[in-house]
């Protein structure tokens, strides 16, 4: 009973829609830090849809060797799982990050001459240097040259490229080194079509306790504060 985010609102859409969805993700909650299994467990969601969750060891900082290490382990679980699906799937989508997931999504897809989709949804890895210091930055150098090679594999590899925006899917296609073609394309986060006209009062309470006027120009921000966005200008 959680917010669905982009891969949980399009495996519902297509499950209601009568196809069959294998979703493979990891015990590891990365915003709460916590185990959501203590082992490989799948959960029958409905007839014709499954979630396979494979045991992984997890990390307590976000930007850690214990992070990286977690994601390598994560990717050969995910592999042998999907391996021992005796089904296989008529086509693969896959977020971009984190690389070693992405890179055996396509390499399982091409070994079994399947479609295959990349999300791109963060600018790893470039985005690190962004985020750790910058004294720091000789020791990335190395881990960023080796995602970049994991990166233009998993691009190249794959059928076709998605992105959040049209700069996203740029950053994709740059990797793959390849111009855009009819099965690349942008698709902006999307949500079911909820009714929140009984939310409409909070709104009104809120403005009222922040001497905010309906008439003010008002600025909305939706997403997570980080590094990425620069909000001098507002």
């Amino acid at each position: 009973n959680v917010r669905l985010r982009r891969m949980g609102n399009l495996a519902r859409y297509l499950s209601d829609h009568t196809h069959m969805v294998e979703w493979f993700s990891v015990s590891f909650d990365h915003y709460k830090k916590i185990q959501r299994v203590s082992e490989n467990t799948t959960y029958n969601l409905s007839d014709n849809y499954k979630l396979h969750l494979v045991k992984v060891p997890g990390y307590k900082k976000n930007i850690s060797l214990a992070r990286i290490f977690h994601h390598w382990i994560s990717a050969r679980k995910i592999l042998k799982m999907m391996e021992s699906i005796s089904q296989k799937p008529d086509i693969i989508i896959a977020s971009m990050e984190p690389l070693e997931n992405s890179s055996i999504s396509v390499k399982y897809s091409n070994q079994h001459h399947i479609p295959s989709i990349i999300d791109v949804r963060d600018l790893w890895p470039e985005i690190y240097y962004e985020v750790i210091p910058r004294y720091l930055h000789p020791l990335l150098h190395i881990y960023v040259w080796w995602a970049s090679k994991v990166l233009s594999f998993t691009m190249k590899g794959a059928s076709s490229i998605i992105g959040l925006s049209e700069d996203f899917l740029d950053y994709g296609l740059k990797y793959a080194r390849r111009n855009k073609n009819i099965l690349d394309s942008v698709i902006p986060i999307g949500y079911p079509n909820y009714d929140y006209s009984e939310f409409r009062g909070n709104f009104k309470e809120l403005y009222y306790r922040f001497n905010i006027k309906e008439q003010d120009f008002i600025i909305l921000f939706l997403g997570n504060f980080g590094n990425q966005f620069n909000f001098t200008p507002i």
